[in-house]
């Protein structure tokens, strides 16, 4: 009888049949629970549905992002590192221009000093107004400069100054060379030197300013206007930086743009370039 006490006074349960086995009433006991439970359960893992490949495109942009920014602080730590180097020019190689002969990392000066040069060492040279074109300012700088720095190797240099007031006075022009060689006698002076610029920019980009200065010297012998030593060199300077995030544009921007305000770095740059090229020339005094 259903819900009939047993022997020891306690409640008998009705699904379990006395005479069958404990597996038995084990068994009976799962089918029920597997009835009130919607069917028997199902202990496979789920598979997994395939992952989307494709990506998105901002997190592919952010990526090649942060490998350019990568890249960029690189080279600017290399560059930083950066040695001057002195090429000493072959034959072939002396009428190269210089503007063939600046590099991307490093900075490279390439000079020839002519076999004549230790034949008929000079004793004076005059430096001469620029050939070709030339931006004022650099005009301005790279003549007393190129004296300045010519007074080291040379016993006795005619500046920018000195020749003009003399060019007046003996009335020549130095852009024929019987005039040059008739101012070489006038005053002694068995050289002359010419220069010119080769490249002059001046580029800025909001977040990264450079400037980029080139210049190319050459020594002859005043008699003959053979060419005794020649040297060439491009140097560059820059500020800002590669944002790496929205918070660092103000910054970058910041130093580019006082970069490009700096009335000090043009005077500097016209000041390195030259020491560098004529420190290849031989020490005459």
């Amino acid at each position: 009888m259903p819900g009939a006490e047993n022997a020891l006074g306690n409640r008998s349960n009705p699904s379990i049949n006395p005479g069958m086995d404990l597996k038995g009433q084990k068994r009976r006991a799962g089918a029920r629970r597997e009835r009130h439970q919607g069917g028997p359960q199902d202990w496979r893992p789920q598979e997994r549905r395939p992952r989307d490949r494709r990506r998105c495109p901002l997190a592919v942009a952010l990526r090649v992002f942060g490998l350019v920014a990568a890249a960029a602080l690189g080279a600017g730590q290399l560059a930083g590192c950066a040695k001057t180097t002195y090429n000493a020019a072959g034959h072939d190689a002396a009428a190269k221009p210089a503007e063939d002969i600046d590099l991307l990392i490093g900075r490279e000066v390439t000079y020839r000093v002519e076999r004549v040069f230790y034949t008929a060492m000079p004793r004076c040279a005059v430096v001469l107004a620029p050939t070709g074109k030339a931006p004022a300012a650099i005009k301005r700088l790279a003549g007393p400069s190129i004296a300045r720095y010519l007074r080291d190797r040379i016993p006795r240099v005619i500046g920018p100054v000195a020749r003009r007031r003399l060019q007046t006075s003996h009335k020549v022009d130095f852009s024929h060379n019987g005039d040059r060689s008739h101012f070489a006698r006038a005053t002694r002076c068995d050289a002359y030197l010419t220069w010119r610029v080769v490249t002059a920019e001046d580029n800025y980009f909001l977040v990264w300013s450079e400037r980029r200065l080139g210049l190319a010297l050459a020594l002859y012998r005043a008699r003959d206007h053979k060419l005794l030593w020649r040297g060439a060199h491009t140097g560059r300077r820059s500020d800002g930086s590669l944002p790496l995030s929205p918070f660092s544009v103000p910054f970058a921007a910041y130093e580019a743009t006082r970069f490009k305000g700096d009335n000090d770095v043009l005077p500097s740059m016209v000041d390195d370039v030259v020491r560098r090229i004529i420190v290849t020339l031989p020490d005459l005094r």
